[in-house]
């Protein structure tokens, strides 16, 4: 299309917008609907409407002939862009940075005139006769040059009060004692939690009274929109478009549309000459500083005067991440080498989450609609284990596995395993026990820790925790170690040195609860789940499943009867043993 179709277009745009912005300035001073639906809707409307136009600007810009012009569009752009989906001051507090990075270069001492300006405005912005100092050039993160040519810099009567104030409260805390300022920092804080809580109370007293107001519609105060800061920045944008582009948009030229317009090719050249000069300015100012400072030094010297001192102020400790050392490829492999000959990293069969047979508990509505105790069965078990399997990927989660043995426990952690595809790390300190001493846990949890982390997604079983989390203390001949050492190490190694977003899940089981420290072990796996003991259906569908599998055995084999008999074995138990019952010699029998 031609350049007069996007020219039109474009002051149609900026009308429409214009005309946007006094309804959305009017939605947000004044309450327009008695109903939250409608006023979502019309809150809808204005945003819908704040993206098409967006979107026609983005047109206009992307087919603009004009160069000049280019600036000024992409400012009302962005602004529009703010409005909708960006956080503005973070985006401008960003963008400073980066311009300020870029003023650099080596050129030319300013000339005479440039210093003796800069000189003057030492005198005039530095200079308190007041209180006969001289304010400290700002830092780069406290704006630098920029700071001094905005008038950012506290008057001379705000600065003395500021030192009088620093100056009492540093004489002050000479005569009082360290746990005494500790103990006044404590109460100024309490003081201040208290107010926020105050304050907390308020909001919701009134937040109350507005939703009992609501309930008479004559007394309905009506919804606001919330308040929009990126509202004005549009404003802004649009006048500074209409200050340097109206009169040229409507002499309807050619230039206007396609070509150059030399005024704007002088006011860059200048901008970019202030910008070059702006280096050195900065640098004659801090020497014109240096030299001043040490005269006003020489002048307290010779007066016997004791120079003001400069107001420290206590920068914010910077909260920093812990970083683990790295460990190279061929460590790592040698790690991973060790811990398979030593069992520790398996290679699990293939397990289903399926393979955990059993139905949910269908008559538990109806127990507890009588108030009565309703147990999981195993098919509730295994919905809850679908979803502890689904958060693998999501990062680190530490869950317990509480049952008696056989009931499904590794089961259960070969099908978490199998459907993230993990790396299983099997950790047994009964099996351990014989080799176990204090250096050798502490190295062994480091490789696991080390391998887990090269190795994502991984999964950790820590088997037998009732040995370790234990009320009565076992004697170190029934483990090799104290319990308590072990538990130290892999409470510091692997329970708080992993990252939430490290895709390692830590596995807990334990056989016994009664006999462990129940805090601590909360303490340490936060989520717990609880399996169930082997019921009717569970049994029932195991015989089923195994006479289908085995010919020998006749359909009318009476498995009813047999499950009401076994309900008191454990799963794991009766599954080796109908596996092992049908020998070849039994077979032929």
């Amino acid at each position: 299309m031609s350049s007069n179709f996007y020219f039109i277009k474009w002051k149609n745009v900026l009308n429409s917008l214009e005309a946007l912005l006094r309804t959305d300035l009017n939605y947000q001073k004044k309450a327009h609907d008695k109903q939250l639906c409608e006023a979502v809707l019309r809150l809808s409307s204005v945003l819908a409407r704040y993206s098409a136009l967006y979107n026609e600007a983005s047109e206009c810009l992307h087919n603009n002939l004009q160069v000049q012009k280019k600036k000024y569009m992409q400012e009302v752009i962005k602004t529009v862009e703010n409005r909708q989906t960006i956080s503005l001051m973070r985006r401008r507090a960003y963008s400073r940075r980066i311009w300020e990075r870029e003023l650099s270069g080596t050129l030319k001492s300013a000339p005479y005139t440039l210093r003796e300006k800069s000189a003057n405005l030492i005198q005039i912005v530095l200079r308190y006769e007041q209180i006969k100092f001289f304010h400290e050039l700002p830092t780069d993160k406290e704006g630098g040059l920029a700071s001094i040519i905005k008038e950012e810099l506290p008057s001379p009567a705000q600065w003395l009060e500021e030192y009088n104030r620093y100056m009492h409260e540093k004489a002050s805390n000479k005569t009082k004692t360290a746990l005494q300022i500790k103990w006044e920092k404590k109460k100024e804080k309490q003081e201040l939690k208290t107010k926020k809580k105050e304050k907390s109370i308020q909001n919701k007293i009134e937040a109350e009274l507005k939703r009992k107001m609501m309930k008479n519609p004559s007394l309905h105060p009506g919804f606001r929109y919330p308040p929009s800061r990126t509202t004005e920045l549009i404003l802004k944008a649009l006048e500074h478009y209409r200050k340097d582009w109206d009169y040229l948009d409507e002499l309807d030229t050619l230039d206007v549309k396609e070509r150059f317009i030399e005024r704007f090719n002088i006011e860059d050249s200048w901008m970019k000459a202030k910008m070059e000069v702006l280096v050195n300015v900065q640098e004659d100012m801090r020497n014109e500083y240096k030299k001043l400072k040490a005269a006003l030094i020489e002048d307290y010297t010779r007066n016997n005067e004791k120079i003001p001192e400069a107001i420290k102020k206590v920068s914010k400790p910077k909260f920093k991440l812990r970083k683990f050392a790295k460990v190279s490829n061929n460590n790592t492999s040698e790690l991973i080498e060790n811990l398979v000959n030593r069992g520790i990293l398996i290679e699990y069969p293939k397990t289903k989450l399926e393979d955990f047979i059993g139905d949910h508990n269908f008559a538990g509505e109806d127990l507890r609609y009588t108030f009565q105790q309703a147990l999981p069965c195993n098919g509730d078990t295994r919905s809850m284990w679908w979803r502890v399997c689904r958060d693998v990927s999501q990062g680190h989660q530490k869950i317990l596995l509480v049952g008696p043995n056989g009931c499904g426990k590794t089961k259960l952690v070969y099908a978490l395993a199998k459907l993230n595809n993990a790396v299983l790390f099997v950790l047994d300190p009964m099996v351990l026990k014989n080799e176990l001493t204090a250096i050798h846990l502490d190295n062994l949890l480091d490789s696991i820790k080390t391998c887990a982390l090269n190795v994502q997604p991984s999964a950790i079983y820590i088997k037998h925790l009732q040995y370790i989390f234990c009320k009565k203390v076992p004697t170190e001949e029934d483990l090799g170690i104290s319990p308590k050492i072990i538990k130290r190490h892999i409470v510091k190694k692997l329970l708080r040195t992993t990252n939430r977003t490290h895709k390692i899940t830590i596995i807990g089981g334990c056989t016994e609860p009664w006999t462990v420290r129940s805090k601590e072990l909360l303490q340490a796996f936060p989520k717990a789940l609880l399996l169930p003991n082997t019921c009717y259906s569970v049994i029932l569908e195991l015989l089923q499943d195994w006479v289908m599998r085995n010919h020998e055995i006749p359909n009318d084999f009476d498995v009813h009867s047999l499950a009401h008999l076994l309900e008191s074995y454990n799963f794991g138990y009766l599954q080796e043993t109908l596996q092992s019952y049908l020998t070849p010699k039994k077979t032929l029998e």
